[in-house]
C-alpha cells in the first residue's frame, strides 16, 4: 500500500523537476544567451564613416542582419526563414523586434539613420523609424513585444541607452523534452557603444 502511494508521488516530483530544470536551460542559457551574443553582434556594425570621425553610430541594416544572422547560428535556425532545425531549442519560429537607436541623423547617409526598428513577427519582417530624441533616451520594455520610447507603467523593464546602440525582444516557444503544453519564453537584452 505505502509503495502505490509514494511512487505516484515520486513520480511527479521528478517530473516538476525535470520541468523546472528543462524552462531554466532552455530560457535562460539557449534564449537569453543567444540573444545576448545576437545584440552585442549587432552593435559591432559601426558605419565606417563615423568611426573614421571618431564619433561611431550603428550600421542599421548591417546590424540586422547581424543581429539574425547569429540567431540563427546559435538557435540552430534556418537564416532565410528562421524556421527551427530538428535540433533546435525551438518549436518554432522565434518572434522579436530589434531597435537600432545612434540619437541624430548625421550618419544617416552612411546607412547610420538615427533609429530605426526592425519587427519579426515570426512570418514577416517590417521596419519603421522612430523618434531621434539625443541622449540620453529612454526605452520602455513591454511583455507583450514592444519597444517604446515613451515611458509606460505596463513596461516589463526600462532601458536608458547614453549612447548609440540596440536594444532587443524575443519571444520563443521552447520544445519540452517531457510532458506536454506550451513552454513560451521572452527575454529582452540591449547593449551600448561606450566611448573609453
Amino acid at each position: 500500500m505505502f509503495a502505490l502511494f509514494v511512487i505516484p508521488v515520486l513520480v511527479m516530483v521528478w517530473l516538476m523537476v525535470t520541468g523546472v530544470t528543462q524552462a531554466v536551460t532552455n530560457a535562460d542559457y539557449d534564449l537569453k544567451d543567444s540573444l545576448e551574443a545576437a545584440v552585442k553582434a549587432a552593435n559591432y556594425q559601426v558605419a565606417p564613416g563615423s568611426q573614421a570621425a571618431g564619433d561611431a553610430r550603428v550600421h542599421a541594416d548591417n546590424a540586422h542582419a547581424a543581429f539574425r544572422g547569429v540567431l540563427a547560428d546559435t538557435l540552430r535556425l534556418d537564416r532565410n526563414t528562421m524556421a527551427p532545425s530538428e535540433n533546435s531549442p525551438l518549436r518554432s519560429r522565434p518572434q522579436y523586434i530589434l531597435v537600432v537607436y545612434n540619437g541624430d541623423n548625421v550618419y544617416a547617409s552612411g546607412g547610420a539613420p538615427g533609429s530605426r526598428a526592425y519587427r519579426f513577427d515570426g512570418e514577416t519582417l517590417q521596419q519603421h523609424g522612430m523618434m531621434d530624441l539625443g541622449f540620453p533616451c529612454i526605452f520602455s520594455i513591454r511583455g507583450y513585444g514592444d519597444i517604446d520610447q515613451v515611458p509606460s507603467g505596463a513596461a516589463v523593464a526600462r532601458v536608458t541607452l547614453r549612447g548609440p546602440g540596440c536594444v532587443a525582444w524575443i519571444r520563443a516557444d521552447l520544445r519540452k523534452v517531457i510532458g506536454s503544453g506550451n513552454l513560451q519564453a521572452t527575454r529582452w537584452m540591449a547593449s551600448e557603444i561606450v566611448y573609453r
